[in-house]
């Protein structure tokens, strides 16, 4: 069989083509670099359309370039997967413990708290592996009881008031 290398590129490193699949996990890598606090937004925008207009191995890395190798999935190295869970579980406390001692007075501030505690308790206990799933739950928890109260709350003043 002929190989139909032509010589001068013999000598250099071949050059292959990346999928769809690669320039996402490029993008992928580069949006935890971001998250990490490595990138700025202005550098995620311009890396991003190197990655994307990638067509070959070489272009993919040179988007990748000056950052630490991390495989794609990885959490960012910040340490950060229980914290959403415990901001998660405060704000839930804060927000129903603000409600009760209000008499339902403090909706106006407990019901965006609840809102927040809610949604970070349900995005913590999706993370596969990641610590804090207790907090997380109990947050959650915390956060629909103090939402659904505040929502039942400003809905029957707004009754009165019509």
């Amino acid at each position: 069989m002929t190989q139909w290398t032509a010589p001068e590129f013999a000598s250099q490193p071949q050059l292959l083509r990346v999928s769809d699949a690669e320039r996402e996990q490029a993008a992928a890598l580069l949006r935890e670099h971001w998250l990490a606090g490595r990138l700025d937004a202005g550098e995620l925008d311009d890396r991003s359309s190197e990655v994307w207009g990638a067509r070959t191995d070489r272009e993919l890395a040179f988007a990748l370039r000056e950052l630490p190798a991390l495989r794609p999935g990885s959490p960012p190295a910040r340490g950060g997967e229980s914290s959403s869970a415990i901001t998660s579980l405060v704000l839930g406390i804060v927000g129903a413990t603000l409600f009760l001692v209000t008499f339902g007075l403090g909706s106006i501030v407990a019901l965006p708290l609840s809102a927040t505690a809610w949604g970070l308790g349900r995005s913590a206990r999706r993370r596969p592996g990641a610590p804090g799933r207790g907090q997380a739950t109990a947050g959650l928890v915390l956060g629909a009881l103090g939402t659904a109260l505040s929502v039942l709350f400003l809905s029957g003043c707004a009754l009165v008031l019509l």
